[in-house]
C-alpha cells in the first residue's frame, strides 16, 4: 500500500493538496458523523465545505470517490505507522502488543475519523469494503507470522483470519458500545485471544495481567 505519513486536521494530504480539498474531507468527515455516508449527498458536502462543484471535481470523480480517497489516505497512514511499529519489536509477540496499542492511539487522536474509518466505511459500498480487507490482510498476515514462534509450526492460515475477524469486530463494537478508553482496556483481552494459539495458555493469561499504558494524549507525530 501507498504511505501518506501525518495527516493533519484537514485529513490525508497528497502532494499538491489544495485547500478546496482538505476543507472536502474535513466537511465529509463531520457530515458522516452526524448524518451516516449513506444520508450525505454531493450538493450537501459542497455546502459544508464551502467548495463549488468544480473545485470539487479536480480532485474527485463523484462522491463514492472522495470517501474512498480519504479513507485509503487514513488507512494507508495507519499502515505505514504499524510499519514502522514492527521494525522496531525483536519478538512477535512485542510486535503484535505494540501494533495494538499503534492501532487505539492512532484512534484516540481524532475521534471523527475514527468514526470515519472505523463505522462509516462499513456503510460506503463495496469499494471501500475491499479497501478495508486490503488492510485486514496485512493484518492477518502480522498475526500469522506467529505460526514460527512454535517449532513444527503452528495453526493454519485460517486461525489468524479468525483471531483477527474476532479481535476487530470486538474493537468495533467497544468503539461503538463505549469510548475510546474502553477499546484501550480490553487489549489485554484481545491480546491474549491473539497469543493462545500460537504460544499456549501461560503466555496467554501473561498478557491479561499485563498492565495497560496511559493515553499518552496530543497529537501522533
Amino acid at each position: 500500500m501507498g504511505r501518506i505519513d501525518g495527516p493533519g486536521p484537514g485529513g490525508p494530504e497528497t502532494e499538491g493538496s489544495t485547500a478546496e480539498r482538505r476543507r472536502v474531507v474535513d466537511a465529509l468527515l463531520s457530515l458522516c458523523c452526524e448524518r451516516g455516508f449513506p444520508n450525505v449527498t454531493l450538493p450537501m458536502l459542497l455546502e459544508r465545505a464551502d467548495v463549488d462543484r468544480a473545485a470539487f471535481e479536480r480532485e474527485f470523480a463523484d462522491l463514492e470517490d472522495c470517501f474512498l480517497q480519504t479513507y485509503v489516505g487514513f488507512r494507508d497512514d495507519l499502515m505505514g505507522r504499524i510499519a514502522r511499529t514492527v521494525e522496531r519489536e525483536p519478538t512477535w509477540r512485542e510486535r503484535i502488543r505494540a501494533v495494538a496499542y499503534t492501532m487505539v492511539e492512532y484512534m484516540e487522536v481524532d475521534e471523527l475519523r475514527t468514526h470515519f474509518i472505523v463505522i462509516e466505511v462499513r456503510r460506503a459500498g463495496e469499494r471501500a469494503l475491499l479497501a478495508m480487507e486490503e488492510a485486514f490482510e496485512e493484518m492477518f498476515d502480522l498475526l500469522d507470522a506467529g505460526r514460527g514462534e512454535r517449532d513444527g509450526g503452528g495453526p493454519s492460515r485460517a486461525i489468524a483470519e479468525a483471531v483477527g475477524g474476532t479481535i476487530f469486530l470486538r474493537m468495533n463494537a467497544a468503539f461503538e458500545e463505549g469510548s475510546l478508553e474502553d477499546v484501550r482496556a480490553k487489549i489485554p483481552e484481545m491480546m491474549y485471544m491473539a497469543v493462545l494459539p500460537y504460544l499456549g495458555p501461560e503466555a496467554a493469561e501473561e498478557e491479561l495481567r499485563a498492565p495497560v499504558p496511559p493515553r499518552a494524549g496530543g497529537r501522533l507525530p
